[in-house]
């Protein structure tokens, strides 16, 4: 699968092994970075190929060792600052497409879920298993809020209904992050990343609230 990223473009592969993601890296004339090798039980292998510019060449390859516990690894393209946000395990990397180095990791505090980007702050929320952490799009981060198990959320103006597990319902208020009590559900949408068989139209970590 081919995906446009301003002036360069993203091939994305899955693949069986760890030993066959750093074969295909290994080609990359600009080098590779693979992220989540200290991953303790691996069990899932994704490439990401960059075709920098307009010609396609060097190439610039990404890698992942994730552990999906019923997750799969997310990524972001942000065109304002030319990085592409990664998700997977319980961290987000954003790496620079013009200087192939690693600009931020977040840590978060369980597994990776998704992504949700809001335009109207100009941040990102980055959603785990039990909560979620506010980013700018710098990567500074702005708020955090961890609980339980999210089981739905739902945006609503200013503010985010989240429905737990075992926890009561809360609203947060998007800017600050500051809690309230709420009673409001509704089912989420999720992206991730695809296998092979699947076929996706639409670029994938890009949801548009």
């Amino acid at each position: 699968m081919y995906l446009a990223a301003g002036k360069h473009y993203i091939e994305l592969h899955s693949w069986e092994t760890a030993t066959d993601l750093k074969r295909a890296l290994s080609t990359c004339q600009a080098g590779c970075l693979i992220l989540g090798e200290a991953a303790e039980s691996p069990n899932a292998f994704y490439s990401l190929t960059i075709y920098l510019g307009w010609q396609g060449l060097p190439q610039f390859g990404i890698g992942l060792c994730a552990e999906e516990h019923g997750l799969k690894p997310y990524w972001l393209w942000q065109p304002t600052v030319s990085e592409v946000w990664l998700g997977f395990n319980r961290e987000v990397v954003a790496i620079g497409l013009e200087d192939q180095q690693i600009h931020f990791r977040v840590l978060l505090d369980s597994w990776f879920h998704s992504f949700v980007r809001l335009d109207q702050y100009r941040n990102i929320l980055v959603f785990h298993e039990i909560g979620l952490v506010a980013l700018q799009d710098d990567g500074q981060e702005l708020w955090r809020y961890t609980r339980d198990v999210i089981e739905e959320i739902d945006l609503q103006g200013d503010y985010l209904q989240l429905t737990f597990l075992d926890a009561p319902p809360v609203s947060l208020f998007l800017p600050t992050g500051v809690a309230q009590k709420s009673s409001k559900k509704i089912t989420p949408h999720v992206s991730h990343f695809p296998r092979r068989e699947e076929i996706s139209p639409r670029p994938l970590g890009v949801v548009g609230v």
